[in-house]
């Protein structure tokens, strides 16, 4: 009720801008309410929340590609040990009886041994994958397919609820606004005819053409018409 009391006293009686008082219309008063209800504005978001989460549910079934890669640049290979040996060139020039240039006859005691790093990594690597998945069957995310036009159907419905209560109450505060204008205006109009007929009965009384019974009565009609306007 109180609402509705600060509905009727903001926007229905007057609009106060830059020190003047405009009257507004009734449909002036039911759209000013329609674009300032705070429950409409969270339904209205509702509605937009519903609109995105059903743009989730059919992008869910649409196919899923992603795109990876990956570049890898080695500044210092890691290498391994690895033992080294000329043996087998010197069992050849055993078994072919090569002599060196002094004519001796070389043999596998005169192979050297060693050590020597080798790496298996190249200095540059790079990977790259794409792949496509696509939901081909999950029950809640075909019933929900299913289901979101009418969610959102709901939703609206629910907004355009709300828009008509809220119309109806303006409507209702705005005429009952006017019906109390009329009868303040028929009440005033009352009042100034009855404080006229009481003075002049007042007058009749004191020169003797008037009861006092009759201005006792005038007095307590007077009084019952003031009644509603004090209140």
């Amino acid at each position: 009720m109180r609402q509705y009391l600060l509905i009727i006293f903001c926007f229905i009686l007057v609009q106060i801008d830059a020190q003047q008082v405009r009257t507004l219309s009734l449909s002036e008063a039911v759209n000013l309410g329609l674009n300032n209800a705070i429950e409409i504005k969270n339904l209205l978001l509702d509605e937009q929340i519903q609109q995105a989460q059903n743009k989730q549910i059919t992008g869910s079934v649409y196919p899923q590609i992603s795109a990876s890669g990956q570049l890898t640049y080695y500044a210092n290979l890691p290498k391994i040990i690895f033992p080294t040996s000329d043996i087998s060139v010197y069992q050849v020039l055993e078994k072919e009886g090569i002599s060196d240039d002094q004519g001796n006859k070389i043999t596998v005691n005169d192979a050297s041994f060693g050590f020597q790093p080798v790496s298996f990594v190249a200095p540059l690597n790079y990977q790259y994958g794409v792949s496509v998945q696509q939901l081909l069957f999950q029950p809640d995310i075909f019933v929900a397919l299913q289901a979101r036009n009418t969610v959102l159907e709901m939703a609206k419905a629910n907004t355009e609820i709300s828009r008509q209560k809220v119309k109806e109450a303006i409507q209702k505060a705005y005429y009952a606004v006017l019906v109390a204008q009329s009868q303040k205006t028929v009440i005033d109009a009352t009042m100034i005819r009855l404080e006229k007929l009481h003075n002049e009965m007042t007058q009749m009384f004191k020169n003797g053409f008037a009861e006092k019974l009759d201005i006792d009565k005038l007095s307590v009609t007077l009084n019952n018409t003031k009644l509603p306007k004090i209140k």
